[in-house]
């Protein structure tokens, strides 16, 4: 009996110095949203359309750190990527508040809440990732899904391995509105709008993912007095100075070596990059050989083999 009593009492104050352990609570000073750039249309017959705008999410906390981070979903996403993890873990919408930092969760134009828009989509022109759940198991590095067999996962993959994850997994993914063109003048039409959003935020840290890195480092040089630094996870393509081109590395998949292509601008451009801290991260489970799988995981603008 004593050393019952013992294995209780030893297991109680366990309990008892994690519950002081415990994460702080969320103190908030306000949260909302709101809409930031876009375009307004007008018919003939005088009907206005207001569309191509960004939606925000935001949470202030009571004690503010100095910079707010603005954070950008990829490709096939929405603000939901950094709400929540698939099995209901904390996302950055909850981690970062808690540490007091400021964050701005955005959809994109022509997607999720941000999806009025008068453009149509391009199908023909689209990655795999929007159109099919196998190319986004496999763009994600969570295992390869060659069908019609099931979906095979990576051994040493983080992704939690239940059913639930996996489910809510496939429902984040959003749908464009619109089309979505892989042009210098897209690129710059996102940044400007970023930066729209910057001018209510002030200075802020940029957070971006996969394909939305491309507009980070546009909306970087759209308005670099606003944007303190870059934080890019896996971006899917970025920029060179027009002058100093990186060497091509094919891969198996043509439609990678279009999106993953080196992004030229002009050096005065670039050097505004030059003035800011960057971190790039990726991931694990890069392709190490050529591969005709659709993945993500680009060496900046050298697609990984």
């Amino acid at each position: 009996m004593k050393k019952i009593i013992a294995a209780f009492a030893f297991i109680l104050f366990c309990t008892l110095l994690n519950a002081q352990k415990a994460e702080k609570p969320i103190i908030l000073k306000t949260m909302g949203s709101l809409f930031f750039g876009g375009t307004v249309s007008k018919t003939e017959s005088g009907e206005t359309y207001h569309g191509d705008h960004g939606y925000a999410q935001y949470y202030i906390p009571q004690h503010s750190r100095s910079y707010p981070i603005v954070m950008m979903h990829g490709i096939g996403q929405s603000g939901k990527a950094y709400e929540s993890t698939p099995d209901g873990r904390e996302g950055y919408m909850s981690i970062l508040p808690r540490r007091d930092w400021s964050i701005y969760i955005i959809d994109q134009p022509r997607r999720g809440r941000a999806g009025y828009t008068m453009s149509k989509i391009d199908t023909q022109k689209s990655v795999p990732t929007i159109l099919q759940e196998s190319a986004v198991w496999d763009a994600f590095r969570n295992g390869i899904w060659k069908r019609p067999a099931d979906p095979f996962m990576f051994k040493r993959s983080q992704f939690p391995n239940t059913p639930y994850a996996v489910d809510q997994f496939f429902r984040q993914q959003t749908p464009d509105t619109g089309e979505e063109p892989r042009t210098k003048e897209h690129r710059d039409f996102m940044g400007k709008t970023m930066a729209k959003l910057l001018e209510e935020t002030t200075p802020a840290i940029l957070i971006t993912h996969s394909n939305s890195g491309q507009y980070g480092w546009s909306t970087a040089m759209t308005a670099p007095e606003l944007v303190k630094a870059v934080v890019a996870y896996e971006p899917g393509a970025c920029a060179f100075p027009e002058t100093e081109i990186p060497d091509a590395i094919a891969t198996g998949v043509e439609l990678v070596n279009e999106t993953q292509a080196p992004q030229l601008v002009s050096m005065e451009e670039f050097k505004k990059l030059t003035k800011m801290p960057i971190l790039i991260i990726f991931g694990d489970n890069i392709a190490k050989e050529k591969s005709e799988i659709f993945k993500r995981g680009m060496a900046c603008g050298k697609p990984a083999r």
